[in-house]
């Protein structure tokens, strides 16, 4: 597939999003993980809760490939959630610690040959579509806005999971609330996808169109991180 990100600090002090994108060929297997991880605003320490969040699923996806055993993706979305409640506690107890708080969302995709699953937490997005991008993760914030589930916030962790297949013509993005939620009528029109199906679509336009994006964006007034990585699979 074709990939490009965009990693804006925008009219923040410092970015606290995160982002790890993974693309493996394994004994004639394709495997992929996108994670996007945005630090709770207002809160300490945002851009390390994201970046240890992403970084250990980065770490987690190339452990199970070294694995002998055989690749399962049910197996892999379970080593995974494993993994994420395991880095929720260990963001508790550093919290508990250092007697601060601090957390961060996450939104993230892992797929074998074109099949995988979502596995989400918070308010960051996963958009997925061929005709029109369609958001398929819900929004987990408060009717006044405020984040209701995050890693490192709170004892009850609820980790929302999609499994999901890939078909050649879709298109992935995933994205920090920063660069979506201002626009994400205009994303998900239908004529926004035809501008990076193109069959001549490379890295470097699919770059430009995401920093398009983000400009919109910061005209609309946008001062959060803007952050997002898009594929498209030709």
């Amino acid at each position: 597939c074709i990939c490009n990100f965009i990693w804006e600090k925008n009219g923040r002090a410092q970015n606290e999003d995160a982002l790890v994108f993974k693309q493996v060929t394994k004994e004639g297997q394709e495997y992929l993980l996108a994670v996007m991880c945005d630090g709770i605003g207002g809160l300490p320490e945002g851009e390390n809760a994201s970046s240890f969040v992403a970084d250990s699923m980065g770490t987690e996806m190339l452990r199970l490939l070294e694995t002998k055993r055989t690749i399962n993706i049910k197996r892999w979305r379970n080593t995974f959630l494993r993994k994420i409640y395991q880095c929720h506690k260990q963001l508790l107890a550093y919290g508990k610690e250092k007697e601060i708080r601090l957390g961060t969302t996450l939104s993230m995709l892992f797929l074998c040959d074109g099949k995988g699953y979502i596995l989400h937490v918070g308010d960051s997005a996963v958009f997925i579509g061929k005709n029109r991008l369609k958001r398929r993760t819900s929004v987990h914030r408060t009717k006044k806005g405020a984040l209701k589930q995050a890693l490192g916030a709170g004892q009850n962790l609820m980790v929302e999971w999609k499994r999901i297949a890939i078909r050649k013509g879709t298109v992935i993005l995933v994205g920090s609330d920063g660069f979506y939620q201002r626009i994400e009528e205009k994303l998900t029109d239908k004529d926004v996808i035809k501008e990076v199906r193109k069959k001549s679509m490379s890295e470097t336009e699919l770059g430009n169109w995401l920093r398009s994006k983000v400009n919109i964006v910061k005209q609309m007034g946008e001062r959060d991180n803007a952050s997002a990585v898009c594929m498209v699979f030709q």
